[in-house]
């Protein structure tokens, strides 16, 4: 029977996984794992994708992303097939790599997203390379401490889900992912039929979570922007074609998809096409 094609919507955050064929390395040296961050930055500018998270372990990967208006099954394509062809050139190896393609999870609100970061950064101590997610170079853990600067990670909008209350959102982030050490042994394997449910529930279970950021009002968004351009609300919201109304325009819808605003829904705002929003994701305003 054939496998039903993945939906695709654009915004949508997915977590995504893949191991190797009967659970064999997929990367066998720091080589291999600089090719495959290599690709992951090629991907980025190539499908426009974010990227909240990452860790490649010695035999899968975690991706936490966000799709813009190229579908995910084909960016995952182009990824897993550039890293096939580098590995088995330099292994002097044919056939299969990856265990069959990948699995995804639908991230559908912000709680179960945090929850999700957390998990991936705690991947390595849950397998016993590490005692702590600093310590493993093959995660995206540092770059959201502040150690690296971002050259994979887009931060801005996990760390725009964090309450403003007195502690830096990036220490709240860290300490978020700390609260897990002392049970994430007991994780689900990713790749287990029960592991989604098991996820999802996880996030109910810790009363130490941070607490989500309510989104900001799309009208106070677009009020304040068209304010600070001098133009008036009407002419930002009714597709007025000025080249200062384009702009400010592009520039409110990034804004709201950053903050979490779906495409649907700041097109209902703006009365657009949602592939308008998807156009505004890809070109700089």
């Amino acid at each position: 029977m054939a496998r039903p094609p993945r939906t695709h919507e654009f915004g949508t955050i997915y977590h995504v996984m893949n191991r190797g064929n009967d659970g064999q390395d997929i990367f066998l040296g720091q080589n291999d794992y600089q090719r495959f961050t290599q690709i992951l930055l090629r991907a980025k500018t190539r499908f426009g994708i974010q990227l909240f998270s990452t860790c490649l372990m010695p035999n899968h990967f975690h991706l936490l992303l966000r799709v813009s208006a190229i579908p995910l099954s084909r960016t995952m394509h182009w990824i897993t097939t550039r890293y096939v062809k580098y590995f088995n050139l330099n292994k002097t190896r044919i056939g299969h790599l990856f265990q069959r393609r990948f699995k995804s999870l639908r991230c559908g609100n912000d709680g179960y997203f945090l929850t999700l970061l957390r998990y991936i950064n705690l991947n390595p101590v849950r397998s016993g390379l590490v005692r702590h997610p600093r310590e493993w170079p093959w995660s995206g853990y540092r770059e959201l401490a502040g150690e690296h600067d971002s050259r994979i990670l887009d931060p801005e909008f996990p760390l725009s889900l964090l309450h403003e209350d007195g502690i830096p959102k990036r220490d709240q982030l860290l300490r978020f992912i700390d609260t897990g050490l002392a049970e994430c042994k007991n994780y689900p394997d990713p790749f287990s039929d029960t592991a989604e449910n098991i996820l999802k529930n996880m996030e109910e279970r810790h009363r130490c979570a941070p607490q989500v950021k309510k989104r900001t009002d799309l009208g106070t968004l677009a009020k304040g922007l068209s304010q600070e351009a001098g133009l008036s609300l009407a002419t930002l919201t009714n597709g007025h074609r000025s080249r200062l109304a384009v702009r400010t325009r592009r520039l409110f819808m990034r804004m709201a998809i950053a903050d979490g605003w779906m495409p649907g829904q700041i097109a209902l705002f703006l009365n657009c096409n949602p592939s308008s929003v998807s156009r505004a994701f890809l070109v700089q305003p």
